[in-house]
């Protein structure tokens, strides 16, 4: 979710304004500079790309070898592959956070390959045989070599963000040009921001410029928030590749492993349907927001995007 105060945006506007009307007002002598205070060496940690790299490559290491070790496999081999497949998930994030518009879908798809081999290095089989690709709200599955080698399924949890967006107050449209290079639903709303009943009003002194809402991402394109449209989609791109690894890496295979166990009514509502609940980073995330002062911009998934985006 990306905020922005209504003073900067007032500023913004402002300078905009200036630029426009007196092009010679921009040639004026600087003011005095302003102290600036140095942020901590944890807090420089926490904005370098470097780190949430780090965090893929462990995620994709430990959840390979984790489940290398329930089956018996060599937990070292899997968590190798799995630590690759982490360096993928967050290449795709890098590619989403500071590449051209024209390749998200290609960074969301890549973070997705990433969590994809991590999973089967756990798994024990070829790190390509089963591929699960996020289109939301559906999930493509790539088998090559079996009788059915590709099958459409609808995520459970991306189905109810289509459905919350929509439900939204605000009159937000579908933006097809949008949805296309996210590879997911993308709405515009017509309004200066995403905060209130619909009506734009900000809320503690802070826009919400756009949102993510498992798989959907909407933005705000109304008086004051078009300037910011490129960031915002990229950052909300950002999560979306978020949640794409989370629901890859452990939604789907956890969802598979549900319904198997649920008898002929189950096998048979997994030949269409993930129930993709459990989202084990996505919950850290929420964790993250309750234990922190400033959770729009200091939880886990904030700060990766942010971090993403450098």
């Amino acid at each position: 979710m990306l905020r922005l105060s209504p003073r900067s945006a007032r500023a913004l506007a402002t300078a905009a304004g200036c630029l426009v009307a007196a092009p010679a007002a921009a040639q004026a002598p600087a003011a005095a500079p302003t102290v600036v205070e140095r942020p901590s060496s944890a807090q420089r940690t926490l904005s370098a790309p470097v780190a949430y790299v780090g965090l893929n490559v462990w995620v994709g290491a430990a959840s390979a070898a984790v489940r290398a070790q329930r089956r018996g496999g060599s937990v070292w081999r899997a968590a190798l592959a799995g630590a690759a497949g982490g360096a993928a998930m967050a290449l795709g994030q890098r590619v989403v956070g500071a590449g051209p518009s024209g390749l998200r879908v290609a960074g969301v798809q890549l973070t997705a390959l990433g969590a994809n081999v991590a999973r089967n290095a756990g798994d024990g089989v070829p790190i390509l045989s089963d591929l699960t690709l996020p289109l939301y709200p559906l999930y493509v599955r790539v088998r090559a070599g079996t009788p059915h080698p590709v099958s459409v399924r609808l995520s459970a949890v991306a189905a109810v963000g289509v459905v919350a967006a929509v439900a939204r107050p605000g009159a937000a449209r579908l933006d097809p040009g949008e949805s296309l290079r996210m590879g997911g639903p993308v709405f515009r709303s017509p309004a200066s921001s995403l905060d209130g009943a619909g009506g734009g009003a900000c809320v503690e002194h802070a826009c919400t410029m756009g949102l993510h809402l498992n798989g959907v991402v909407m933005y705000a394109d109304g008086l004051g928030a078009a300037g910011q449209r490129r960031s915002t989609l990229r950052h909300e791109a950002v999560h979306l590749t978020q949640f794409a690894r989370d629901g890859v890496l452990f939604g789907v295979p956890g969802s598979d492993g549900i319904l198997a166990h649920g008898g002929r009514a189950g096998r048979w509502a997994s030949r269409w349907l993930v129930a993709d609940l459990a989202l084990p980073i996505l919950a850290t995330d929420v964790v993250s927001e309750l234990a922190s002062a400033d959770p729009a911009r200091a939880s886990l998934y904030e700060l990766e995007a942010r971090a993403m985006m450098r």
